[in-house]
């Protein structure tokens, strides 16, 4: 696993007020193959369940592109990520119907574009969603 992807996460976290009210975490997570890696986590919590007493898909959108940024700054060599602007799609398969943790992986295209795919996965490792988001970086910072 690599650690700096973890001690990103959970910088990430720290720095926003939004992520203490929505009880998102960064943890190593173990995938059924054992293969150990950093994972963000949403936790299954009354505020941030939607009509029907799942996981809002706001709050599903927040923790996919909290895990996607950090693999992005990652993937451009660890440095802060300044965004110009992204462009995203995500496509739900499941409810959440418990915690959800994701895994990103990060490719840089080009000096331009940053593409990082990520999985929202249940408690039980079943993918119940995908998030495909491309950034697009102006400058980065120390």
């Amino acid at each position: 696993m690599n650690t700096s992807v973890l001690a990103r996460l959970q910088g990430l976290l720290s720095k926003a007020p939004f992520m203490a009210f929505t009880k998102l975490g960064a943890a190593e997570r173990r995938k059924g193959d054992g293969t150990a890696l950093a994972a963000t986590y949403l936790p299954f919590e009354p505020h941030l369940k939607n009509h029907i007493g799942t996981q809002h898909a706001g709050a599903l959108f927040t923790v996919a592109y909290t895990s996607a940024r950090a693999a992005a700054e990652e993937a451009v060599g660890g440095t802060a990520l300044v965004s110009s602007g992204f462009q995203s799609s995500i496509q739900f398969r499941k409810p959440g119907k418990g915690a959800v943790w994701v895994s990103s992986q990060a490719h840089v295209v080009s000096p331009t574009e940053v593409r990082v795919d990520s999985t929202l996965h249940s408690e039980g490792d079943e993918p119940i969603a995908q998030l495909t988001i491309t950034f697009t970086p102006a400058t980065t910072t120390a």
